[in-house]
């Protein structure tokens, strides 16, 4: 019977000890999720704000564009009278 005991009492404590590990080890894993996904959000955020610059600079460098060629069309026209 002492056996026996002794036997349940330490499947016990490994069954303790592998739940505590476990639940450590899922704790971690939730924390590096949480780590990698305010990274992701942050590069996210960062590439939405790159290419919101990279549109602005376009949209200027086409105005500028669009304002040579109407200048040019109207210098043209001028030079043809």
């Amino acid at each position: 019977m002492g056996i026996a005991v002794t036997v349940i009492i330490a499947l016990i404590i490994i069954g303790a000890v592998i739940l505590i590990q476990r639940d450590q080890y899922l704790k971690k894993v939730r924390q590096y999720d949480r780590k990698m996904e305010e990274e992701i959000e942050g590069k996210s955020s960062q590439y939405r704000e790159d290419i919101q610059a990279i549109r602005g600079k376009y949209e200027e460098e086409k105005g500028k564009l669009t304002d040579y060629i109407y200048h040019l069309e109207k210098i043209s026209r001028n030079r043809k009278r």
